[in-house]
């Protein structure tokens, strides 16, 4: 995985958002979750790699894991990257459906939406 990473983040490798969607899906509809993270976190560092879609699809392959979520959303936080109100919405009422408290950086950016 170290040599892939290295790969993907090499400067002659370009991110082309079609065929990462089509990956991103791919495992996603296996159950892959573990692959999806670590693709996500190897894609997100190539050129021009759209990273809010990746952890966007990284977020919503783990909505029946609240802890996970808030792993993501605090890897989300450190690059600096908000979560779409989309997202937002989803991710709350998964805590909320678990009677769980909604992690505090996310209420921050769904009130900063409202």
């Amino acid at each position: 995985m170290t040599q892939a990473r290295s790969l993907l983040g090499s400067p002659g490798i370009r991110y082309g958002h079609p065929e990462v969607q089509a990956l991103c899906e791919s495992l996603q509809e296996d159950g892959k979750r573990e692959e999806l993270e670590a693709f996500v976190l190897a894609a997100s560092e190539m050129a021009g790699a759209d990273s809010a879609y990746l952890y966007s699809r990284l977020l919503n392959a783990h909505l029946d894991d609240p802890d996970k979520l808030e792993e993501v959303l605090k890897r989300m936080q450190q690059k600096g990257l908000a979560v779409t109100p989309a997202d937002a919405a989803v991710v709350r009422v998964c805590f909320q459906s678990r009677d769980r408290a909604v992690p505090t950086q996310l209420m921050k950016q769904l009130k900063a939406i409202n």
